[in-house]
């Protein structure tokens, strides 16, 4: 019996000291742990029109005529960086025509196309004495991306002219989660119809907008 006790209590004693040494390693000198962050990096911009869903109906127009957009269309970034660019561009998803990207000469089935942006005092189609100025005759929208703004593309693109009425600075764009009124602006369309085509059927244009790193 001595024996066996001897030998219980070296086993409890052993136990013991095990436990001991386990709970001695769970401490250390050093020790860490490891933070996980995912940033939220991103470019974006919304567009919305006064009519929903984004759609834009200019009625019937005669061949070799022009017409425009009178409704409000609101471009707003929504950018996580700092500051947004956009460019913008035009394509013919139905219909049959193109994008006719210059002025030298009028071509069966190609539609000329402007835009331009002011600040967003600008709500009405009085915004139409702008559209038939000098200023978006250089203003041709192309079928790729072009910049906006007075940096890249050239001086003063897609925006009017400094000091007149509803100029908007288009550079360096801040986000809405920042600056909801700077982050904002107006988008005016302008077109004119060619002067033949061979088809009716009505047209359906694409505008894009693509936010992205400042120039």
């Amino acid at each position: 019996m001595k024996t066996q006790g001897r030998t219980m209590k070296g086993w409890i004693t052993g136990a013991l000291l095990l436990l001991g040494l386990a709970g001695a390693a769970q401490a250390a000198t050093t020790d860490s742990l490891t933070v996980t962050i995912t940033p939220n990096a991103q470019y974006a911009v919304d567009v919305d029109t006064a009519i929903s869903p984004a759609l834009l109906d200019l009625g019937t127009v005669n061949l070799g005529l022009s017409t425009f957009t009178v409704n409000v269309t609101t471009v707003q970034v929504d950018s996580t960086y700092a500051t947004t660019d956009l460019a913008i561009r035009a394509e013919v998803i139905s219909g049959g025509w193109n994008i006719d990207g210059d002025t030298t000469a009028a071509e069966t089935d190609g539609l000329q196309s402007w835009a331009v942006f002011t600040d967003t005092s600008v709500v009405s189609d009085t915004v139409a004495a702008a559209q038939t100025g000098a200023f978006l005759a250089d203003d041709l929208l192309q079928q790729t991306n072009r910049d906006v703004g007075s940096v890249g593309a050239g001086p003063n693109m897609y925006m009017n002219n400094a000091g007149t009425t509803g100029f908007k600075n288009m550079e360096d764009l801040p986000s809405s989660a920042v600056d909801p009124a700077a982050s904002r602006s107006h988008l005016w369309l302008k077109f004119k119809l060619p002067p033949a085509t061979t088809t009716l059927t009505a047209k359906q244009i694409y505008i894009t907008l693509t936010a992205g790193i400042p120039n």
